[in-house]
C-alpha cells in the first residue's frame, strides 16, 4: 500500500472477521489489514478537497496516531 491516508477501502470479509480479535490499545487499520492480507490492489481514486468544514484530526491526534504507528 503506497496511500495510507485514505480511509476509502474494500476489505474480505475474513479480514474483517480477524479485527475483533486482535487486542490493540489503538488500532491504524490499514496498518494491521496489512498484516493479515496475501495481496494488496490499489486503485486511483480523484479525491476532492473539502467543500465544507475541516479535518476532525486535531494536532493531538495526529501526534497519538504518530506515537501509535511508531510502536
Amino acid at each position: 500500500m503506497g496511500d495510507y491516508s485514505c480511509m476509502l477501502r474494500v476489505y474480505r470479509r475474513h479480514i474483517i472477521g480477524a479485527m475483533p480479535h486482535c487486542h490493540e490499545r489503538s488500532t491504524f487499520i490499514p496498518i494491521l489489514v496489512n498484516t493479515f492480507a496475501r495481496r494488496t490492489t490499489e486503485i486511483d481514486v480523484r479525491h476532492a478537497e473539502y467543500e465544507f468544514g475541516d479535518s476532525k484530526y486535531s494536532l493531538m491526534k495526529l501526534i497519538n496516531l504518530v506515537y501509535d504507528l511508531v510502536t
